[in-house]
């Protein structure tokens, strides 16, 4: 198997394949064999959850099951950046790619150039940040769910009264409107809660560690902090920075926000992680290899929402591992199996 990194225009000579897709649970049936040229489609780039996913895609691909059925796989970077993810899919339809993973810029700019993609016969997953096309599998977490677990968690740590603040994700993409839309819905039924500001730090640990000084230089009275992606990390940093008492702190499941947990829970440090289940790129992959085996497979997978607090997540740090790495890799009970050295190896 070969992998190809990509920003631009893709190269020409790919392995053509046809495909019909069935309606109700969607089955695309080849009259050919692989092995298979399969693309990712990323729309934004700039953080660790992005770059793990995109691994976990190559490692998943690396697997004995996989190994020998993967004739190329193309990894593409669009930015946040509609009209480049859309002429980027519109590239790998020129090249008769056999299937396209999607993690979309737009729940609805990316539909039109899907709906061209099923025409040539070429699968489409979409995961992680969800288009809204029929035309696309789709696998991931319910949002409205994740966002609204946090939320309630630090409500909670507050006995329902408090000042937070909220640092969002990526402007415009799917997961941060729906995990947005659970936490004003939380927030609105304790009124004793007062969000003194929502910003957008991209998922990135770098950008709200910045973003989070600059609050805490602003507000004296911040009692917790609801973030999403990596941003928890950057967080606690920026408290540590500023010689400032912790706050309860709501975050993904990066290993930086564990390690924080794990150094200064004994000084006052609370944190409740949420899963970002980044093997769904690698449960998409295997649902496109499904599909083009000729398997039935579902419209739309959704995966478990996990868990955990304080004391869990001092048990889960991996000390030898990345701040930035996301601890929950696989799920057997969905199918996937890699192991964080399995993921970490991966360019």
């Amino acid at each position: 198997m070969r992998t190809k990194l990509l920003s631009g225009i893709l190269t020409a000579g790919l392995l053509t394949m046809s495909l019909t897709a069935l309606g109700g649970v969607s089955q695309a049936a080849s009259t050919h064999k692989g092995p298979w040229v399969i693309a990712q489609s990323n729309s934004y780039y700039g953080n660790g959850a992005r770059i793990q996913m995109k691994k976990e895609i190559e490692a998943e691909a690396a697997t004995p099951t996989y190994k020998k059925e993967v004739k190329q796989l193309i990894i593409n970077n669009a930015g946040n950046n509609v009209s480049a993810q859309v002429a980027a899919i519109d590239n790998m339809i020129a090249e008769h790619v056999n299937a396209i993973l999607v993690d979309a810029a737009s729940p609805t700019g990316l539909n039109n150039v899907i709906a061209q993609a099923h025409q040539h016969g070429i699968v489409v997953v979409s995961y992680d940040n969800l288009v809204t096309s029929p035309y696309a599998y789709k696998v991931n977490e319910p949002m409205n769910v994740y966002g609204a677990d946090g939320i309630k968690w630090l409500v909670a740590q507050l006995h329902g009264k408090g000042n937070i603040v909220v640092l969002r994700g990526v402007a415009g993409t799917t997961d941060d409107a729906l995990e947005w839309a659970s936490v004003q819905k939380v927030v609105k039924a304790h009124p004793g809660i007062h969000i003194l500001n929502v910003s957008y730090a991209n998922w990135d640990e770098a950008t709200a560690q910045s973003i989070m000084q600059n609050l805490l230089s602003t507000y004296h009275n911040i009692d917790g902090v609801y973030t999403e992606g990596g941003e928890a990390y950057g967080v606690i940093q920026a408290y540590l920075h500023a010689h400032r008492k912790f706050v309860p702190v709501v975050g993904s499941d990066t290993n930086g926000t564990a390690l924080m947990a794990r150094k200064y829970a004994k000084q006052g440090l609370k944190v409740f992680q949420v899963s970002s289940d980044l093997w769904r790129s690698a449960k998409a992959f295997q649902v496109a290899m499904s599909i083009l085996e000729g398997k039935k497979v579902p419209k739309y997978i959704q995966l478990p929402v996990i868990t955990w607090a304080t004391a869990e997540a001092i048990t889960k740090a991996l000390p030898s591992e990345p701040a930035s790495f996301y601890l929950n890799v696989d799920d057997p009970k969905d199918g996937v199996t890699l192991t964080p050295s399995q993921v970490l190896s991966q360019p």
